[in-house]
């Protein structure tokens, strides 16, 4: 099965396998998760980082953070979580977080969970 492909699409939302999403979502290789952590604000915390690295296992997380001003910021705590994983990681305005999960194609098991700013 190949993973999803994920594009943007303005605006404000992306698409995933031709489903539009108006919400922040995970993607993964098997699919969509919808279960953005809503008691974020406009961090991401080392908490969120061990979840999701515990349960999608990525070899590459790729991190949208938003568009417009509706970013977020990566704590202390959550850039100390992704490096001690030894994850590739990166993080990204979310337009580009879509392009760069794109460019990475099948390489790699690869996470992308895309901020939108709802």
């Amino acid at each position: 099965m190949p993973p999803p492909q994920v594009r943007w699409d303005p605006p404000g939302a992306l698409k995933v396998d031709e489903q539009r999403y108006t919400q922040s979502v995970i993607v993964h290789p098997k699919g969509v998760d919808l279960s953005w952590p809503k008691h974020q604000g406009r961090s991401l915390t080392g908490k969120t980082i061990k979840a999701w690295l515990e349960r999608y296992k990525p070899e590459v997380l790729i991190i949208g953070l938003g568009a417009g001003g509706a970013k977020l910021a990566l704590t202390r705590k959550a850039i100390a979580r992704l490096e001690a994983a030894k994850v590739e990681w990166h993080a990204l305005p979310t337009r580009r977080a879509c392009e760069r999960y794109q460019e990475l194609g099948q390489e790699k098991r690869i996470v992308a969970a895309l901020h939108l700013g709802e």
